[in-house]
């Protein structure tokens, strides 16, 4: 194990990473990775990118702090050397300025930082060399690091194996002796028989059937979702929240084939089914009548 900081840091960010690119499943020493999913992923990625920053971020400010400031060498220092030593046959003095060799070097850091200048700990001239100098190679490689995490995953997710939810399919049922539609008048609990309407873009008349067990379903209104009901048991059909009144028997409903395509809505509790008394507009239920041939209790559904 490293026995830095920038070390460990530098470690876990690149783990991260590893585990963010190909989803764990392997094995580093005697640890074993486990496999991740797509989100475990996405967390690794920005994990190991944090890492690798503060990794990055302490070598540089290590580095920033273990350079000697020297003051500045200015031209006019490093250009009057050389014809002094040139054109004088006696030693030079004490005071003389530094050798050919130092002022060379200096002005190769002036103009070219060297490509080590992240880790070595060469003299800084002035402020805005520190500034260019410290700055570590390696920081601008860690921006692609971050940019695919703010790629947003577009939906609707698509998973193999799984079936897409279907939007609910909605009927009018239409009485056949008239015509007329099954209607929560006014999308309100009275229900009766009417004409096609258009009021809430139809809701008022459109219904979807909500399977149960044993090939019974609740029929349920487009507008508001409440359900077709027999109040209690009773002959009174309205329409009410979800209830499990007799086990929501009073709620429970199936099509009881008849001839040319019709049927028979027929109640689970009692057997009753749903009639149209007189074949008039008020709805109840009816143990079975043969009013104008059973016409007053024939339905079918008509897609919407």
């Amino acid at each position: 194990m490293p026995s830095t900081t920038e070390g460990l840091l530098l470690v876990m960010g690149g783990l991260f990473l590893l585990i963010g690119l190909i989803g764990g499943g392997f094995e580093v020493s005697a640890a074993k990775i486990p496999a991740v999913g797509a989100k475990g992923r996405i967390g690794s990625l920005i994990a190991g990118g944090l890492f690798l920053a503060l990794a990055i971020r302490s070598i540089s400010s290590h580095s920033q702090s273990a350079a000697p400031v020297q003051p500045p060498v200015t031209a006019t220092q490093s250009a009057a050397t050389p014809p002094v030593q040139s054109t004088s046959t006696t030693p030079a003095p004490s005071t003389a300025a530094p050798p050919p060799t130092q002022s060379t070097a200096v002005t190769a850091t002036q103009t070219t930082p060297p490509p080590t200048q992240s880790t070595s700990s060469a003299p800084v001239l002035s402020t805005e060399d520190q500034r260019t100098v410290v700055t570590p190679p390696t920081q601008t490689a860690s921006v692609p690091t971050t940019r695919p995490l703010i790629r947003r995953i577009p939906r609707p997710i698509s998973i193999p194996g799984v079936p897409m939810a279907r939007a609910p399919k909605y009927y009018r049922l239409q009485l056949k002796v008239s015509g007329l539609y099954l209607d929560a008048d006014h999308c309100s609990a009275k229900v009766v028989v009417g004409g096609r309407s258009d009021f809430a873009d139809g809701g008022c008349q459109l219904w979807q059937l909500v399977p149960a067990a044993d090939g019974w379903s609740r029929l349920q209104l487009k507008q508001g979702g409440q359900f077709l009901d027999a109040a209690y048991c009773s002959a009174q059909v309205v329409l009410s929240a979800r209830s499990d009144y007799a086990d929501g028997a009073c709620q429970l409903w199936k099509l009881v084939p008849g001839p040319e395509g019709w049927s028979r809505l027929q109640l689970k509790h009692g057997g009753q089914y749903l009639d149209a008394d007189h074949c008039g507009a008020k709805v109840a239920l009816n143990p079975g009548s043969t009013y104008d041939g059973g016409s007053c209790q024939m339905w079918r559904l008509v897609p919407e």
